[in-house]
Formats: C-alpha cells, sequence, structure tokens
C-alpha cells in the first residue's frame, strides 16, 4: 500500500534504517520538500519503506525507494510502485540504479522499464549508472 505523506522525519528514520551508507541527511530532505513527492510503503500496519518521486518536465524520475531490510523480497516494493505507476498523471518514469543492484534492475524490469544508456564510473570507479524508463502504453 502505498500513502502519500509530507512527514520528511519519518522518511529520513526509514532512509537511515535502509541505506546506512548512503542516506540523505535531514536538511537535503527539507530542501525537497517543494519538488518532491514523498510516499510510505505500508505492510499495512506501519511504514516500512518509502518512494521519493519528482517531477522533470513531463515525466517523473523515480529519486529514491527502498524497504526494511525485513519486508524485502515479499512484494512490497513491486505493489507500491506498480500502484504508482498506474495512478500519476504522467505517462513516463525515468530511474538510474547502480549497475551492481541487480536485484533492483529485475524488479524494475519486470515493472516494464527498459534500459536507455549507462554513465560509466558514475558512483565511482567500476560502479556504473544504468538509466532506466518506464513509459505507459
Amino acid at each position: 500500500m502505498l500513502i502519500k505523506t509530507d512527514d520528511i522525519t519519518k522518511i529520513k528514520e526509514l532512509d537511515d534504517a535502509i541505506f546506512t551508507n548512503s542516506s540523505y541527511s535531514l536538511n537535503t530532505y527539507e530542501h525537497m520538500v517543494n519538488s518532491n513527492e514523498f510516499y510510505f510503503i505500508s505492510n499495512n500496519i506501519e511504514p516500512i519503506g518509502f518512494v521519493v518521486i519528482q517531477r522533470v518536465g513531463d515525466e517523473y524520475e523515480l529519486i529514491k525507494v527502498g524497504v526494511l531490510e525485513n519486508y524485502r523480497r515479499h512484494g512490497y516494493t513491486y505493489g507500491a510502485l506498480l500502484e504508482l505507476l498506474a495512478t500519476t498523471t504522467y505517462d513516463a518514469f525515468l530511474l538510474e540504479v547502480k549497475s551492481q543492484n541487480t536485484k533492483a534492475i529485475s524488479l524494475y524490469k519486470k515493472l516494464g522499464f527498459e534500459l536507455t544508456g549507462q554513465r560509466k564510473d558514475y558512483y565511482g570507479e567500476g560502479v556504473d549508472a544504468i538509466l532506466m524508463r518506464y513509459i505507459k502504453k
């Protein structure tokens, strides 16, 4: 289940728990409030993850998505992104993902995202960014 929110403090708490080495600062989230949309991923009891998207022209960009480790591989991220893709008003989504994150790439392909490019060494030497795009049919 996807729930729109403006509770960036809770988003930040989830970010810290999910992305221990690459979470955003609270200050970064505060600056993102006016140009991004924030959603909780819920297990119908409590928030277990989050999605951040940004409008870019006539498309959305998936900025960040994550689910707590205990809830991974249970379909929560897939269900939330499927709901997001179905209910947004824009027809296209963009994202970038680390080339080593094969589970995420697989999930995005399952949702209908297609590879559109690659940024060599974007995340550091030997760590490329994979660019993907989804277009509603």
